[in-house]
């Protein structure tokens, strides 16, 4: 996108407990974290010296949600645009009001992928614990 458009900005979304990109881009480099977060398919217990140098230089900004905004997100997207997505895609839904909010003129576009759970996974996540 920033070849086509280099003004276009762009934003990482993680969920608390899988914030692997925050924790490198505050320290400088990658380091372990401990994932606590139920999105289990988000994050890893560190990100790659290569994806740190890549999101260094080309995002703008990596936002963290509550994971229960990434299952909000997940389930919005299947009733409002047909999408099938994990809440690991579905953070981004949180992650563009932030944007929006920050932003309100600005264009916005979701790249959503993913599909690593399933309906019995996401409608557990989206219950509230007993």
């Amino acid at each position: 996108m920033r070849a086509l458009l280099p003004e276009t900005r762009v934003w990482g979304v993680e969920t608390v407990g899988a914030e692997a990109m925050s924790a490198a881009l505050a320290a400088g480099g990658p380091v372990p974290v401990t994932i606590t977060s139920a999105i289990t398919t988000l994050s890893a217990p560190s990100v790659s010296q290569l994806t740190y140098d890549h999101v260094r230089e080309l995002v703008h900004d990596v936002l963290v949600v509550p994971d229960a905004d990434a299952v909000r997100g997940s389930v919005e997207l299947a009733e409002h645009a047909g999408i099938w997505a994990e809440p690991a895609a579905g953070c981004l839904v949180a992650g563009a009001r932030t944007v929006v909010a920050r932003h309100p003129d600005a264009p916005l576009a979701l790249v959503v992928c993913g599909a690593n759970a399933d309906v019995a996974d996401v409608v557990g996540a989206a219950r509230p614990p007993a």
